[in-house]
């Protein structure tokens, strides 16, 4: 189990959408993935995307914040969205 508190950066550099979901899917082998306990694996964990990538991501699936009390994207895992001048994911 990964239990590593510390905030990394994850990959150098603006990352493209296919460089995005390569980044969502780094961890896909590992069995918390498969027993739906992933959270510790991307814990701490950042990369930057560009505004086009941020508008798409959250046209999927909208921040906790901007979800509505009976959404079903609340039940999702929570992924900080912070506004930059190049986004961070």
């Amino acid at each position: 189990m990964h239990t590593s508190s510390t905030i990394r950066k994850v990959f150098e550099g603006v990352a493209t959408r296919a460089e995005m979901h390569r980044m969502f899917n780094r961890h896909r082998g590992n069995p918390a993935m498969a027993e739906g306990e992933a959270r510790q694996l991307f814990a701490g964990e950042w990369f930057e995307i560009a505004e086009s990538e941020y508008d798409y991501m959250l046209e999927l699936l909208p921040p906790l914040w901007m979800s509505s009390p009976g959404s079903g994207a609340r039940s999702r895992s929570s992924i900080a969205l912070m506004r930059s001048p190049s986004r961070v994911w």
